[in-house]
């Protein structure tokens, strides 16, 4: 009935180490749900409560054959049991590999206080039923009544943004910037990805374009990119915060791969840059650094063009 959701590393985090024991009130709550912006693959919707207490929130694709309203109990017991069963999985994983401390099922899927969401992975030009509902924590069961909207997504991207991308020593630095690099935007989904030249050869990939074309599609497709907001900075030491193993060797040559996030990876701002490591170095490419286009080198005459 709805799409996957999908965690990330920070994310998972949070949602094991959180306060089991948040308060809540399960009588008169009343939600109210904010659409901040609609795109083509995202949706930014700002959640808030007239009390402390847990709601759970998602949207579907719009189903013209049958009335959430008109059978709400059906329809929140629904999603509901949709989101218990993801729950047993992720719980079922964790268990699996000796986590001292597994998260509430209340913890873990519903939301708690105040909350600005994004809902990504969205269809372009498609219809969705934005909602929500209180939840009481200790029978998992809906309570009061549906919240309930139509959204409909954009049918084409039209963000258009730049990247600032700095490195010193084994840290890399990105700020998602306007296109004439006077604005911070950060409240636009964005992607990104650091490769040795190396690993890019040995996947067959004919030029670094088509390596991330394919790495990004695939993620895409199965739900499970790395999606950042605003200003992110990693140490490439092999472990950073678990979103790539990258590690930064001395003389090697890396591509990064940065794009706006809107739905799927957008070519009106994407943009790979090449650097050969070296251990205290200082780079940084500004907005106008156009990057190598997607082919090993920007001077190529063969460069590989971005995707259309």
């Amino acid at each position: 009935m709805k799409a996957k959701h999908i965690l990330s590393a920070l994310s998972l985090i949070a949602a094991v180490a959180c306060d089991p024991e948040a308060n809540f009130s399960v009588k008169r709550v009343k939600i109210q749900m904010e659409v901040i912006q609609t795109q083509c693959g995202f949706c930014e919707v700002a959640f808030k409560t007239n009390k402390d207490a847990y709601y759970y929130i998602a949207m579907d694709p719009v189903r013209p054959d049958f009335d959430p309203v008109k059978n709400s109990s059906q329809f929140m017991n629904l999603a509901l049991d949709y989101a218990y069963k993801e729950y047993i999985n992720w719980r079922y994983e964790l268990l699996y590999q000796g986590a001292p401390y597994i998260a509430s099922f209340a913890n873990h899927s519903l939301k708690y206080g105040e909350q600005d969401h994004y809902f990504k992975y969205l269809r372009p030009d498609t219809e969705y039923w934005l909602y929500s509902f209180a939840v009481d924590p200790e029978s998992n069961r809906p309570i009061g009544d549906l919240n309930i909207t139509t959204v409909k997504t954009k049918a084409e991207s039209d963000i258009e943004m730049a990247f600032e991308y700095r490195i010193e020593g084994k840290w890399d630095y990105v700020y998602p910037k306007s296109i004439d690099g006077k604005k911070l935007m950060a409240d636009v989904p964005w992607v990104g990805a650091t490769e040795d030249s190396l690993t890019i050869r040995a996947a067959g990939s004919r030029v670094p374009g088509e390596y991330f074309d394919k790495m990004f599609n695939e993620q895409v497709a199965q739900q499970s990119a790395n999606v950042f907001y605003g200003i992110y900075a990693h140490k490439n030491d092999g472990y950073g915060d678990g979103t790539t193993s990258t590690e930064f060797e001395e003389e090697h040559t890396y591509y990064t791969a940065i794009a706006a996030f809107d739905g799927v990876r957008s070519d009106k701002s994407f943009v790979i840059h090449k650097f050969t490591w070296k251990p205290g170095m200082k780079l940084f490419f500004s907005v106008n650094d156009k990057g190598t286009g997607g082919g090993w080198d920007p001077l190529d005459p063969d460069n590989y063009p971005q995707a259309q």
